[in-house]
């Protein structure tokens, strides 16, 4: 008995570096496995068809190979071809972190897939570009929604690390063959350590020149805009005006367009057809830094209200400002509690949506929009989603 614990203890301190050994192996990979997973995520929700078939592929080659092959297949293949000297640690936190990238993309991107919709449309409308919308709004809700998928490929991450052992197998055998002969000369090797680049992208905001419009130029002018969805023509050549500080009102049943239309003019969904005036100015929603331009002139309100679950009224309110104005976060916490104080929810900037009412949130969507100061104001029926009652807190404001 006691020789038995005389043995525990002193393998302690290998078991010790084992269980190390084995924790910074799992952290790794599971890091790189974020690193990568995230951005393939967004790729295949949002990227261009050749991006999202690459992504495709990666997802189910290393989705499709067992860890084991991947491990044999990487250490003793490839990275032996293409000249990578690397420690069996690197290796193993290379190809566990690729193998868990595969499976974390998906599990970000079922994340992604669950948030309405209405929330990227909304970040969209309060002219953010793509890359702000989605680091700013899309990924915190998606990546809190992940946590229950990450956490369990955590512990199976941490089991697979098992098989890691593969790739000591020659230096095991090399040490027995040392002990056995005792005539071989035993010469560590050089490892070398790959240090993948790291490409930085960051949103530039462009500003574009002011232009004076002609006196008596509309603000806002449609020309033929049409539009087709799932085969039924929703739109057909609408025109129409609209003067500065005048009010116009789209009325028809439901499904007659009105909400594709508003949405079609601040290029939610674009039109098949026609041209958009601004202030005497066409909207070349082909440039990107224009269009992003445009959408922080118009701002919109939606019928179910698009506020952003993850923060409270104020940072609602006040995203937009730090994200596409550029205002520093006192600033925009000062100038997002006046908007709120606007439309009497001073009291109320601290609770998040799901604490709101429908009129409630309805007024801090109406915040958000106005603390852009947008020269057109489209509202989608701002009032349909809410109780009678509800009703008048709206209109009051």
């Amino acid at each position: 008995m006691l020789e038995s614990i005389v043995t525990i203890i002193e393998a302690l301190p290998y078991i010790l570096e084992g269980t190390l050994v084995t924790v910074a192996t799992v952290f790794g990979a599971m890091s790189l496995g974020l690193l990568l997973g995230v951005p393939m995520s967004v790729a295949q929700v949002y990227g261009a068809w050749p991006v999202r078939l690459a992504v495709g592929f990666y997802v189910w080659f290393f989705r499709g190979m067992p860890i084991l092959v991947l491990l044999l297949l990487f250490y003793f293949g490839l990275f032996q071809l293409i000249g990578l000297n690397l420690s069996a640690f690197t290796a193993s936190c290379l190809v566990l972190g690729m193998t868990s990238a595969a499976y974390q993309s998906q599990i970000f991107r079922g994340a992604i897939l669950s948030l309405p919709q209405g929330q990227l449309r909304a970040a969209r409308a309060l002219g953010m570009s793509d890359g702000t919308a989605i680091r700013s709004i899309v990924l915190p809700q998606a990546l809190r929604l992940s946590i229950p998928g990450w956490s369990n490929e955590y512990s199976i991450l941490l089991k697979d690390s098992a098989l890691a052992f593969v790739l000591g197998t020659p230096e095991i055998m090399a040490r027995t063959h040392f002990v056995a002969s005792r005539t071989y000369e035993h010469n560590t090797s050089c490892t070398f350590r790959a240090t993948p680049a790291t490409d930085r992208y960051k949103d530039i905001p462009m500003a574009t020149p002011e232009t004076v419009p002609a006196p008596g130029t509309p603000i806002l002018r449609l020309e033929n805009i049409g539009k087709t969805l799932g085969g039924k023509r929703i739109l057909s050549s609408v025109t129409m005006e609209v003067d500065k500080s005048q009010l116009k009102v789209l009325i028809g049943p439901s499904g007659a367009g009105k909400s594709t239309l508003l949405q079609c003019i601040n290029h939610l969904i674009p039109p098949d057809e026609g041209h958009i005036y601004l202030e005497g100015r066409v909207v070349d929603a082909g440039r990107k830094s224009e269009l992003y331009a445009f959408r922080q002139q118009v701002g919109m309100i939606f019928q179910d209200f698009n506020l952003f679950d993850h923060l409270d009224a104020l940072n609602n309110v006040s995203i937009a400002l730090r994200k596409v104005r550029g205002m520093s976060r006192k600033a925009a916490a000062e100038r997002a509690m006046a908007e709120l104080e606007r439309v009497g929810l001073a009291n109320r900037a601290a609770l998040y949506p799901a604490q709101l009412s429908g009129g409630q949130k309805q007024r801090v969507a109406i915040a958000r929009a106005l603390a852009m100061d947008p020269k057109v104001m489209l509202l989608d029926e701002p009032t349909s989603a809410l109780d009678p009652e509800l009703v008048g807190e709206v209109l009051a404001v």
